[in-house]
């Protein structure tokens, strides 16, 4: 897993800020309307009827997220993903939007406005420590 996420870092070419687990995608590669970071977040993955699975959160922007997982989840599954930012534990609901192998793409469902400016915080900390050239 972890030569997985070392290969996927060389390749988009990343910017590392406060540790190895977050970093930015070019501008070049950012489609997105919301900006969305690389990160290497541990998380849990909650499907319900399901036990509990690991999984490992890849980019996180505040409508949605990317992870790998190990279990199989399909298309419009509403699913619960808990992580930590920071210092706080998240718990957030989720729609499957996409799915290639074992990378999910997640849209965020329900977000209360105290998890949103988490992740906000994180972006604007990774936006604003690139040096100014």
């Amino acid at each position: 897993m972890i030569e997985f996420m070392t290969a996927k870092k060389q390749e988009h070419n990343k910017k590392e800020i406060f540790s190895s687990a977050y970093s930015t995608y070019p501008a070049n590669k950012q489609k997105r309307k919301k900006a969305r970071i690389a990160v290497d977040i541990e998380g849990l993955l909650e499907i319900s009827g399901h036990p509990a699975s690991d999984c490992r959160i890849t980019s996180l922007g505040p409508g949605g997220m990317t992870l790998v997982v190990r279990t199989t989840v399909y298309l419009g599954d509403l699913v619960n993903i808990r992580f930590v930012v920071g210092m706080s534990q998240l718990n957030i609901e989720c729609e499957v939007v996409r799915t290639t192998g074992k990378e999910v793409g997640l849209k965020f469902r329900l977000l209360s406005d105290e998890d949103e400016q988490k992740i906000q915080s994180l972006i604007y900390k990774d936006a604003f420590s690139r040096p100014i050239k």
